[in-house]
């Protein structure tokens, strides 16, 4: 159930994103900021602010929806494959309060970017805490595990050494939002994560828009 409390008693004491992300790995931070989109394949959300948008990963997401604006607690962590430290993450999350309802959350500390220009980025942990907003095609693979993959364009996709970016899913339930928007096959304004939990970079996306229809990943 959700915790509604005043906002001075929940906020007041808690961090904004960028100090959370900028605590020591193993610290306990408190952070408020508004519920943008789930973590893909994980039991989490993006938690965004003015100065930045970072995971936070729950057991429970039942009192969770996009739009809250929410007060947590967890660990400053840094997780991924076998123990290696590839994505930064605020872990074994806890919700103290939700201080606000479908609230917009922030593009502040955005980068926009052209899409050949983050392919060329040479990613390392700290692109994990970071939202990227570039232009992007849409294209479905086939097959028993079709995916979701972001091109520079349509005509690109054909050049030789083209690159892509992918969706970091679980199965084709978790990218259901985007093909039912009918995204597939179209060039969009994509609001993207970079996640890395299994040793190599993909997206998560936070949100896609055709200039008409703009859809969110939503957390339920």
């Amino acid at each position: 159930a959700k915790v509604e409390v005043a906002f001075s008693d929940a906020a007041s004491e808690a961090s904004t994103v960028k100090q959370a992300i900028d605590a020591e790995v193993g610290t306990e931070v408190q952070v408020k900021g508004v519920v943008s989109a789930k973590t893909l394949n994980k039991s989490g959300v993006y938690i965004i602010d003015d100065t930045g948008a970072v995971v936070c990963l729950f057991k429970d997401l039942s009192g969770l929806n996009n739009g809250d604006e929410v007060v947590v607690t967890g660990t400053r962590n840094e997780v991924g494959k076998n123990g290696a430290k590839t994505q930064i993450a605020i872990d074994n999350c806890s919700l103290v309060a939700v201080v606000g309802t479908k609230k917009q959350y922030s593009t502040k500390s955005f980068t926009e970017i052209a899409f050949k220009d983050l392919m060329d980025t040479d990613f390392t942990i700290a692109n994990t805490a970071m939202i990227y907003k570039t232009s992007a095609y849409v294209y479905k693979t086939d097959g028993e595990h079709a995916n979701i993959k972001f091109y520079e364009s349509k005509d690109a996709m054909s050049e030789e050494g083209a690159k892509s970016l992918m969706i970091y899913s679980g199965g084709s339930g978790q990218y259901a939002f985007i093909e039912k928007a009918g995204f597939v096959g179209k060039q969009v304004t994509l609001e993207t994560a970079i996640v890395n939990y299994n040793g190599s970079y993909k997206s998560c996306p936070i949100s896609l828009s055709d200039g008409t229809t703009t859809v969110v990943n939503p957390v339920k």
